[in-house]
């Protein structure tokens, strides 16, 4: 859309976008040379690409009763990159929704890149040419806002190592970074990066191959050409052997508790074994007892039999000398 024909909408309200989630309604407070200043009336304020808006609604029955804000410096630059320089160390909102949408900080701002930092993705580099909208977030923190948060003690340990965690990206950032893309491709070839983060064509793999059109990825067993012009944004991960080598860490050391338990399994099984051996001992000992017992019992069988045997012994001994008792008395009779 060319600027002239914008002018006239200037403090006007207007639908930008019929629909979807780059769709807002606001007052034009500035149209620059290739981007306009939209002022909602909750009085945030969204910085609209030229080049991607497709659609203008003016209607004169929409109802708006913010205030106009007169303190937006950033209305002075001339076109989009130099509006998004002067953001630079701010919270932003790259486009309004959608699978591309991110806020973070505007790390740094290059001729046809910007660099995000991200609490979950850490460093994201924006192309700048596939940027929609922009807006900015006020940080500061009300009193009744603060007086309900928890744990500032636990806020502030956070702050510090995500202030830290920038630091050392930021050391390793000066190594590979460069002012155009095409020569920070060069500079991160055979880096692990992850390309346009959400939606159908994301994907990570390995940059093995860049030029000024398009580069090379190698995604397990394919290779995959993308053109620059149609990258929206890319991520390097600088830690990916740290991560990889934590993992094979964590790998073996599932593999050590595996065989640890493994071994414990084995002594439990040793000790289940020793358990049945002692079982079948006793089982064995208890046999031999019963097996003395019987004996014993058999033996106090045999003696009863031997005391009977000498019981009638000696009945019949008696019954013998009764016998010849009575002879020798019938014989002295006669």
């Amino acid at each position: 859309m060319k600027k002239k024909y914008l002018e006239p909408l200037t403090g006007k309200v207007v639908q930008i976008y019929k629909g979807g989630p780059e769709s807002s309604v606001g007052k034009i407070i500035a149209v620059s040379e290739d981007y306009l200043v939209l002022q909602k009336e909750d009085n945030e304020i969204i910085y609209y690409c030229l080049h991607h808006i497709k659609s203008i609604c003016e209607n004169s029955q929409i109802r708006f009763s913010a205030l106009l804000n007169s303190e937006n410096d950033s209305t002075h630059a001339n076109t989009f990159n130099e509006l998004i320089s002067t953001l630079k160390d701010e919270t932003i909102q790259i486009d309004r929704g959608g699978p591309e949408s991110i806020k973070g900080k505007l790390i740094d701002v290059k001729n046809d890149f910007l660099i995000l930092q991200t609490g979950d993705e850490g460093l994201i580099f924006y192309n700048t040419q596939h940027i929609k909208s922009l807006s900015t977030f006020n940080m500061e923190v009300t009193e009744s806002e603060s007086s309900n948060e928890a744990g500032e003690d636990g806020e502030q340990v956070q702050e510090q190592g995500v202030n830290t965690q920038l630091s050392e990206l930021m050391i390793v950032l000066d190594h590979v970074s460069a002012d155009k893309l095409y020569d920070l491709f060069k500079n991160i070839n055979y880096s692990w990066i992850k390309l346009n983060r959400k939606g159908p064509e994301s994907f990570e793999g390995l940059l093995v191959e860049s030029n000024e059109d398009h580069l090379l990825v190698a995604v397990n067993n394919e290779l995959i050409r993308v053109p620059i012009q149609h990258l929206k944004n890319f991520s390097i991960n600088l830690v990916k052997d740290d991560q990889e080598s934590n993992k094979d860490k964590d790998k073996d050391k599932d593999k050590d508790k595996d065989k640890d338990k493994d071994k414990d399994k084995d002594k439990d099984k040793d000790k289940d074994k020793d358990k049945d051996k002692d079982k079948d001992k006793d089982k064995d000992k208890d046999k031999d007892k019963d097996k003395d017992k019987d004996k014993d019992k058999d033996k106090d069988k045999d003696k009863d039999k031997d005391k009977d045997k000498d019981k009638n012994k000696n009945k019949d001994k008696k019954n013998d000398n009764k016998s010849k008792k009575n002879i020798i008395s019938y014989y002295d009779q006669d």
